[in-house]
């Protein structure tokens, strides 16, 4: 019932096989996803986000939950999305 699906990753351990899998199931869905790539506390870390576009969702965002840093980018992202 959701407008559209944020789907959270770790960008430091980088893409799995699991999260292949979930881009897989969210595919099917047809709801737009929202690539969160988490843990990337400041600029030094954004590159490891980099390796999030192999997953095929479009541009990943770099967030840090920890830090807040990213937040106000998903939030444009969502109303996007919408």
């Amino acid at each position: 019932l959701a407008d559209a699906v944020l789907f959270v990753v770790d960008a430091m351990v980088g893409p799995t096989s699991t999260d292949e899998r979930v881009v897989k199931m969210l595919r099917g869905s047809g709801k737009p996803v929202i690539l969160i790539a988490n843990k990337v506390d400041d600029l030094r870390q954004e590159p490891e986000a980099a390796s999030l576009w192999s997953l095929g969702l479009g541009q990943p965002y770099p967030v840090s939950a920890l830090h807040g840093r990213g937040v106000a980018d998903i939030v444009r992202a969502i109303r996007a999305a919408r």
